[in-house]
């Protein structure tokens, strides 16, 4: 699934820590808006609709760190209830799907700096090792 990109956001990938180190808050709206847009025939079941919810978070959260609120984008605080009650989820960034939703062929960074992609791994590598970690403690203690 997390290779999935229904949003095209691959796209856009390398443009995303150039707008983040300018505070480039146009470029940053434009590319939300490229995404709220193709929501609506991207998204046809469970797993485009995680992917599309982790892609347009990667932009929220950006403009978020540069000060403006997400909801002042038409449509987006919609878009993000929709996405998060087909997938049953809260629709908000978290290290899951900024670490482990990311997609290893495609990258997602704020910065692209070499710390954050050791960062997004590392955090990759803990979390597939959580689940079974938590089933092998409960079944000892059940």
């Amino acid at each position: 699934m997390s290779e999935l990109d229904p949003l095209r956001f691959s796209e856009h990938i390398d443009e995303v820590p150039g707008l983040n180190e300018d505070a480039d808050m146009g470029g940053l709206e434009r590319l939300a808006r490229a995404l709220l847009d193709r929501v609506p025939e991207a998204v046809t079941d469970e797993e485009t609709a995680s992917a599309a919810l982790r892609d347009l978070g990667f932009v929220l959260a950006s403009i978020e760190r540069h000060g403006m609120d997400h909801r002042s984008l038409p449509g987006a605080e919609e878009t993000l209830l929709k996405l998060g009650g087909l997938v049953d989820e809260v629709p908000r960034d978290s290290v899951y799907t900024y670490a482990l939703r990311n997609p290893g062929n495609a990258l997602r960074t704020f910065t692209g700096i070499p710390q954050e992609v050791l960062f997004i791994e590392e955090v990759r590598r803990a979390g597939i090792a959580l689940r079974p970690a938590v089933d092998h403690l409960m079944a000892w203690v059940l």
